[in-house]
């Protein structure tokens, strides 16, 4: 089972609430900063499905519950600047499929799982 918690935080379900009445106006760009405080054990990394199905998984979910649209176009690239272990501190940048591509919203995700000040 997949949980999706992020729809049931309330400043999501807030932002959704009124991007839906209009409040916001159409969404041409939406970035999604998501950060952990730490990495997670190496073995549980050697493990796990990598940062994109630990953590993006998550943001893409979001971006897709929030603008109601898909992914038209991906580019994603990574670096580690902090251990050779964890080869992945990645930003995303999804172009929408909606309508025609000149009116496509579009969608930056960065994340890392490391930052100073704690979880983000």
């Amino acid at each position: 089972m997949i949980g999706f918690q992020r729809r049931f935080d309330p400043a999501f379900a807030a932002l959704k609430a009124r991007v839906e009445a209009g409040e916001i106006g159409d969404p041409e760009m939406l970035v999604i900063t998501s950060r952990d405080p730490g990495a997670p054990p190496v073995e549980y990394i050697k493990h796990s499905g990598g940062i994109f199905k630990d953590m993006l998984i998550h943001d893409f979910d979001i971006f897709r519950w929030m603008l109601d649209d898909e992914a038209g176009t991906l580019h994603a690239t990574g670096s580690c600047r902090w251990t050779w272990r964890l080869r992945k501190r990645v930003i995303s940048i999804r172009r929408l499929s909606r309508s025609a591509p000149n009116a496509a919203a579009l969608c930056q995700i960065n994340t890392t799982r490391r930052a100073a000040y704690g979880y983000d």
